[in-house]
């Protein structure tokens, strides 16, 4: 005779399997222009050209080839050049303003 438990466990592995079939599969594919109610664009952004704006950034400086290493640096790490000449870093966000040089002093110009 089936005790409790065994009538508890096969109502569990029941109402899995009535969830189990009952949940539809999403394919998502190529074609599909948004997923999980995120309109996704056709093509990526655009790499930054890091070269020409850390020209210009560095453009002022006292060490325009050293600030034109960091800054390349920077600019790939955080795909991300502040607008300017120099200040500005917030513009990048956390990821600019977070690189640190081997002296703990911000790396990025």
């Amino acid at each position: 005779m089936a005790t409790s438990a065994h009538v508890f466990l096969f109502f569990c592995i029941g109402a899995l399997l009535f969830a189990l079939a009952s949940v539809q599969p999403v394919r998502v594919g190529a074609d599909d222009t948004q997923i999980f109610g995120v309109q996704l664009t056709a093509d990526p952004p655009s790499p930054l050209n890091c070269t020409a704006a850390c020209d210009y950034r560095c453009s002022e400086s006292s060490h325009p080839n050293g600030c034109k290493r960091a800054c390349g640096t920077c600019c790939i790490r955080c795909n991300c050049v502040p607008p300017g000449t120099s200040g500005n870093q917030q513009a990048c966000g956390v990821c600019y303003a977070r690189q640190k040089g081997p002296d703990g002093n911000p790396k990025c110009p």
